[in-house]
């Protein structure tokens, strides 16, 4: 999900960095929970998949199913 979902003040600044993760990035944060002994991954925030102003629910869906494939 993205900080700025939640308005998060440091997403506000010039220098942010605040951003829906990409393909590349969910994909490594699911492996290092594998890698940290997680036996299965459940991707749960349909409500910040809907109100994420970076990209559009059928995109971001998209990406998640593509990891969790």
């Amino acid at each position: 999900m993205s900080w700025k979902d939640y308005n998060r003040p440091e997403c506000k600044r010039k220098d942010n960095n605040c951003h829906t993760p990409t393909h590349a990035e969910v994909r490594s944060m699911v492996w290092i929970t594998v890698a940290g002994g997680a036996q299965g991954v459940f991707f749960y925030s349909i409500y910040d998949i809907s109100q994420n102003p970076d990209i559009g629910y059928a995109a971001e869906w998209a990406v998640l199913s593509k990891v969790a494939r």
